[in-house]
């Protein structure tokens, strides 16, 4: 009887975990290693070094530092959909009939304290020539977030039309982006003082514009 290739071979169960483990530590290093030097001066070997494995092992997971930040990004994109839909879902009508200022602050505040919990996160999403593989992977997320938005400001101002609802919504997160660049380096008096800025900054936009 033939014996099949290796690469036929189905992964045990035991294996498929043992893989599995082995990436989660490449991406907990990649996340450490993009927050402490940027995803540019982040090299395959610098990661591997933090995850204290060989780059041979780290290559068997991944073909090169795109496809890490990629599966990095991914896994940011799993974590805060979760949070993203907590922070609506719970909220329902209710987001929608607050004052603006506390619309803001309930939405803009589960976002910092992402952020903060993950350095890393706005090193991969707020960079302007965002590779391929990331702009694929942060799509989805970042349409599904300013849908909700754009949801909870149409039904709070129902006579305004949806493109421009949408328009404001994009500058909105543009905004918010931009002033939260940084902001997990920050002691906490200071990363608050961004904090109430940011939100200030976008609430005052929003009035400007006549969004309630």
């Amino acid at each position: 009887m033939k014996r099949p290739r290796d690469d036929q071979v189905q992964p045990t169960p035991v294996r498929r975990r043992r893989g599995l483990a082995r990436m989660a530590l490449v991406l907990d290093a990649a996340a450490t290693e993009f927050a402490a030097v940027g995803y540019d001066r982040a090299t395959t070997n610098s990661i591997a070094e933090r995850a204290q494995i060989s780059p041979g092992s780290l290559y068997q997971y991944f073909s090169d530092k795109a496809a890490i930040a990629s599966a990095l990004a991914q896994r940011y994109v799993n974590e805060l959909v979760v949070s993203q839909a907590g922070t609506f879902s719970e909220l329902g009508d209710e987001l929608a009939a607050l004052p603006l200022p506390e619309v803001i602050e309930r939405i803009i505040d589960p976002l910092i304290a992402f952020n903060v919990q993950h350095p890393a996160f706005l090193i991969l999403f707020a960079r302007k020539d965002v590779p391929e593989l990331l702009s694929g992977a942060v799509q989805p997320m970042e349409d599904a977030f300013a849908g909700r938005i754009a949801d909870v400001i149409q039904r709070r101002n129902p006579s305004i039309p949806k493109t421009r609802i949408d328009a404001v919504t994009e500058t909105s997160i543009l905004v918010f982006r931009g002033l939260m660049i940084g902001v997990s380096t920050l002691v906490p008096e200071d990363r608050e003082r961004r904090a109430t800025e940011a939100k200030a900054a976008i609430t005052g936009y929003l009035q400007h514009r006549s969004i309630l």
